[in-house]
């Protein structure tokens, strides 16, 4: 195994020492690797965590030369001693650790200027998180390390092309959960209902308190994101939503972010599942609006002529809701059903009426008007005239 790639090993352990569970670690043999690879021995001041927007889900031979190409520019930008044990790790993100040439605001500019390098010469967007080790130990240094990530992540609040610098006089905001659960079940009833806009505004509350409020460790945010995802995929299940796809996309949300380390990954896997789900219910909810309007459209074709045609024998025959019928039916045509029934009614009333062989009153009742004067009344009401006056203009 080279070095690079050792390097890369150190810090994924460093950051994530769960990733070591059931290996045993020797801090002394440690140490000892780690100063054989600083300049003169001298123990780091600083670890910077560079992460890389959209790194992670680039293909493997993208990323090792975007990673090569940001080798390049650290290189060019910073001496030896302050770009030390540079290594890939955990998918999206670059680190390496090192002391300062001159001071703390002027090792800063360099990396703004670094950078910016990155952004005009690479097309590279990201964000740098560093944290300056509190002793000169193995502890402090693996402390570093992991406030330089989560100092990067601020990046979900504050924007991508930064450097943040942890600020060890903030402390991370444990959740309220009693405050997270309410809107756990809004995104319930949200995604019961296939509303997208509201999934949207939902998903802005809920992104909030998980990303922008406080700050919580992977260790906590997965499972919190998981048991989101499988929260909105039984909302969606509820209501008759496609049960295969909703499975599968499940599991594959999952998974995805079982296995992100990127804090915006995961929060654009959050919105990604929540519009999926909240689709999957329109998709449902269309589906069966369609079949309804479809059902009503025939009953009211066949039926035209019967006096008794109305919203009422309509629910009737299918069985359904009346308030529903008409709220279906308003959404999908714009209009009422009776409006539309009238419509239907005029438009046939206005063919007879072109035959002078047809009586008004007989037209009025083959139309389905149960009377002459409510087909006098409605005629005008649709073509601005009486069904005699159009007879005169058009006969």
């Amino acid at each position: 195994m080279d070095d690079s790639t050792l390097q890369s090993v150190f810090w994924n352990h460093l950051v994530y020492p769960e990733l070591a569970v059931g290996e045993v670690a020797d801090a002394t043999v440690t140490e000892k690797w780690i100063r054989e690879r600083l300049p003169n021995g001298r123990w780091p001041e600083y670890v910077v965590c560079l992460a890389v927007d959209g790194l992670e889900t680039a293909e493997s031979e993208a990323r090792l030369a975007t990673v090569d190409g940001i080798r390049t520019v650290v290189e060019e930008r910073l001496g030896a001693s302050q770009r030390t044990l540079f290594g890939f790790a955990h998918t999206n993100a670059v680190y390496f650790c090192g002391c300062f040439d001159s001071n703390r605001t002027g090792f800063i500019k360099s990396l703004e200027s670094l950078q910016q390098a990155m952004k005009t010469g690479l097309g590279i967007s990201s964000s740098i998180g560093v944290a300056f080790l509190p002793e000169p130990t193995l502890e402090g240094f693996r402390w570093a390390a992991q406030y330089a990530i989560v100092a990067q992540r601020r990046k979900v609040r504050l924007g991508l092309d930064r450097v943040f610098v942890w600020d060890t006089t903030i402390s991370p905001a444990p959740i309220d959960l009693g405050e997270y659960w309410t809107l756990a079940r809004r995104m319930q009833a949200v995604i019961r209902t296939g509303d997208v806009l509201e999934t949207e505004m939902a998903l802005e509350d809920i992104t909030r308190a998980l990303f922008e409020d406080r700050y919580l460790s992977l260790l906590h945010l997965r499972p919190i994101l998981q048991v989101q995802v499988i929260f909105m995929a039984q909302a969606a299940g509820e209501v008759g939503a496609d049960a295969e796809s909703v499975a599968l996309e499940s599991e594959e949300f999952l998974h995805q972010i079982g296995t992100a380390y990127d804090y915006t990954r995961l929060r654009d896997l959050l919105r990604t599942a929540a519009l999926f789900f909240a689709g999957k219910v329109r998709e449902r909810f269309e589906s069966l609006s369609n079949r309804l309007i479809s059902s009503v459209n025939e009953y009211i074709t066949e039926h035209i002529n019967d006096p008794s045609l109305g919203l009422h024998s309509i629910a009737v025959h299918l069985g359904a809701d009346p308030a529903h019928v008409s709220r279906t039916w308003k959404r999908a045509k714009g209009i009422g059903i009776t409006k539309s029934i009238n419509l239907k009614r005029i438009e046939q009333a206005k063919r007879l009426l072109l035959d002078r062989r047809n009586s008004i009153s007989s037209i009025a009742f083959d139309c389905g008007f149960g009377s002459i004067q409510h087909f006098g009344r409605v005629f005008r009401q649709v073509t601005g005239t009486s069904p005699r006056e159009y007879r005169a203009k058009n006969v």
